[in-house]
């Protein structure tokens, strides 16, 4: 009796072994796209980095496959200056975004939807892609970059209304990053609302939260007369306290603000020297703002140094900034003065 109790559950243990394995068939990937995005260029990346956490992969065939098959399905939308992805498969369903373009856009994206699918994957999408997503470091977003010396507002009425010292130390570091005769951001894209006392420590956490946008920093060569009118749009609202309120580095300007807008500014000068109206001087200034956002139209006019393609996350670059210098001490020191 036990010899034929051993030969059956052997034989049961064999049968439901090939069972498996005959169960064990490929995954595939369907990619779809909308208009603007290069279907081939999505379909290889999202197979390159979905087959590196999921293993055995294979591209959908043209005609498709019959049967209950596994697949795993990426869709892609472009919307205005974001990438949108969304992930499924397995009972998983995520979505992604990013505002890199071109290529960075898609892998990003595509990043974001597989990192917040697959849990259990999370620490070797970081390990392999850390740079590239901002979620791998939220652990360390309480990392210390360095201190303030002095008081720092981020409050929308100090930000948008006139000279900050956070938005000093903001454009001093865009423009140091990309070596620029002139540093300009917007007031509105510093978003915090809060007072740094003097001696604080700043981290990664506080930069993400003052800049939320990922905006990068781009370089601009722009004439005099056009920097003359930015300046103007900047300072075309202030009864508004509107976000495109300029933050400046490597220049200063006197403005009017009882003039009317569009006449307001009255003098403006660029290293220490009144400002040459035909003079093209470099810029650095955010991708929003370069492509015309918050009023800022005239930058599209200007020739561009450094694109969005190869350029640098302003918080990146503010936080290495802090970090090389240990302690900064921005103030206000008259790069804007109202009269």
């Amino acid at each position: 009796m036990k010899p034929i109790l051993i030969i059956s559950i052997t034989l049961i243990l064999i049968f439901y072994k090939f069972s498996l394995l005959a169960d064990e068939k490929p995954c595939y990937l369907r990619t779809e796209a909308s208009k603007g995005i290069n279907q081939k260029l999505l379909a290889n990346i999202s197979f390159s980095l979905i087959s590196q956490y999921l293993g055995d992969l294979e591209p959908l065939p043209a005609g498709g496959v019959s049967g209950n098959i596994c697949i795993y399905d990426i869709s892609v939308i472009k919307d205005f200056e974001s990438t949108f992805a969304n992930f499924q498969g397995k009972n998983l369903n995520s979505y992604g975004d990013s505002k890199l373009p071109g290529t960075d856009g898609l892998q990003h994206s595509i990043l974001k939807a597989l990192f917040r699918s697959l849990s259990n994957k999370r620490s070797k999408i970081c390990e392999d892609y850390g740079k590239l997503l901002e979620e791998c470091g939220r652990k360390e977003q309480g990392i210390k970059l360095g201190k303030t010396a002095t008081e720092l507002d981020s409050r929308k009425k100090t930000v948008c209304t006139g000279e900050a010292a956070i938005g000093n130390l903001i454009a001093d570091a865009m423009r140091d990053g990309v070596n620029a005769d002139i540093g300009i951001t917007n007031g509105g894209g510093i978003r915090s609302k809060k007072i740094y006392a003097p001696g604080t420590t700043i981290t990664r956490r506080d930069i993400l939260t003052e800049l939320p946008f990922r905006n990068v920093v781009v370089k601009l060569g722009l004439t005099g007369a056009q920097i003359w009118q930015a300046l103007e749009n900047g300072v075309s609202q202030i009864e508004k306290i509107a976000g495109r309120f300029p933050q400046v580095s490597g220049m200063s300007f006197i403005w009017n603000p009882k003039a009317k807008a569009g006449s307001r500014i009255v003098s403006v000068k660029v290293g220490g020297k009144t400002l040459n109206m035909s003079y093209i001087y470099t810029v650095a200034t955010n991708e929003y703002m370069a492509r015309g956002g918050d009023g800022y139209s005239i930058f599209k006019k200007g020739s561009v140094l450094i694109g969005s393609k190869s350029a640098t996350l302003l918080t990146s670059m503010v936080m290495d900034y802090i970090i090389a210098k240990g302690t900064v001490s921005p103030k206000v020191e008259g790069r804007i003065v109202a009269k």
